[in-house]
């Protein structure tokens, strides 16, 4: 944390000779190659201002940045700012708040699972046990590749057979992590378990809402008011007390669509469309509200691909799915 004389974005300077992207590349440089994230800040955006009443300009030259290690033992730091009398920067305050009791996990289903051939029935909380631990267990099978070696008499073929186990499980963590960061412009095998794990962070600390300004535009960092705070904004922005005739509206829009046209929108969903869209399914993107990745679809459709084809005709049919 500290003054580093230079800044990562143009929005961060305000007023003043305007920075262009290569004035910049330098620090850009420095961070990424010492593998830092910037910490972000609560509050004021600028922590450097030059007190004149002309040529006023306003700088985030202050910041803090961290190892991605520093992150995961501390996620909810945060970085804020306070005025400092006689002083034109401001003081940076770091708080590193214990972690707040998390929310129950959300189930995700895991590609590691399909890769081994895991029947549906085992895709559960048994899986997900088996493979918690899976740094732990690349962990071990080194160790124990590593005494085998060290032995004065050794067999080659177990030697082989622990290695193709400690490459698969190195694959196997790769793959979990690239789901868990979103990163798809990387293939698997690249050896960038760490650059996957950083991500993750970042992103997640990206996400990470830690308050919201109310009406009387004061700070609210308590979950319950966070919750009331957004119902009220989107009850507030999206519902109206002067409902007008829609057909009035609806009168004045031209007709686009053809009647051989929208007999085509409207016909049933046929089976070849379905089978072709969950086909199409990204096998790493975000999963769905149930938790599962395209992934699943891809390695399990011949023991799910009929119930999923009844329930997609259901809704189209009905207009709502079915819960058994």
């Amino acid at each position: 944390m500290g003054d580093f004389n230079d800044i990562l974005y143009s929005l961060e300077k305000q007023e003043g000779n305007i920075r262009t992207e290569w004035s910049m590349h330098d620090f850009h440089s420095f961070v990424a190659d010492s593998q830092l994230l910037d910490l972000g800040f609560v509050g004021y955006p600028f922590t450097l201002h030059n007190r004149r009443h002309e040529g006023y300009i306003q700088e985030r030259l202050d910041r803090g940045l961290g190892y991605a290690l520093w992150l995961h033992h501390y996620p909810e730091a945060i970085v804020s700012q306070q005025v400092v009398e006689g002083s034109d920067h401001f003081m940076l305050i770091l708080r590193t708040y214990a972690v707040k009791k998390r929310r129950k996990s959300r189930y995700i289903y895991d590609p590691r699972w399909g890769a081994q051939g895991c029947g549906c029935a085992s895709v559960g909380k048994g899986s997900t046990r088996e493979w918690r631990n899976s740094q732990v267990r690349i962990d071990a099978l080194r160790t124990d590749l590593r005494a085998e070696y060290q032995k004065t008499s050794f067999d080659s073929s177990i030697i082989k057979e622990m290695e193709f186990k400690l490459q698969s499980a190195i694959q196997e963590e790769e793959m979990y992590w690239k789901l868990k960061s979103r990163v798809q412009w990387l293939k698997e095998r690249d050896k960038n378990t760490k650059f996957f794990h950083t991500k993750t962070i970042a992103h997640r600390r990206q996400n990470l809402m830690k308050g919201l300004e109310d009406s009387n535009r004061q700070w609210r960092d308590d979950a319950e008011d966070m919750k009331r705070i957004a119902s009220e904004y989107l009850s507030k922005n999206f519902t109206t007390d002067r409902p007008t005739q829609i057909e009035e509206v609806t009168q004045c829009v031209t007709r686009k669509v053809q009647p051989q046209q929208n007999a085509s929108l409207i016909k049933p969903v046929s089976t070849t469309e379905i089978v072709d869209a969950f086909k199409a399914l990204h096998q790493t993107k975000s999963p769905g509200p149930n938790g599962f990745t395209g992934s699943f679809y891809h390695h399990h459709w011949e023991i799910i691909g009929t119930d999923v084809i009844t329930v997609v005709k259901s809704f189209f049919e009905l207009g709502a799915c079915q819960k058994k």
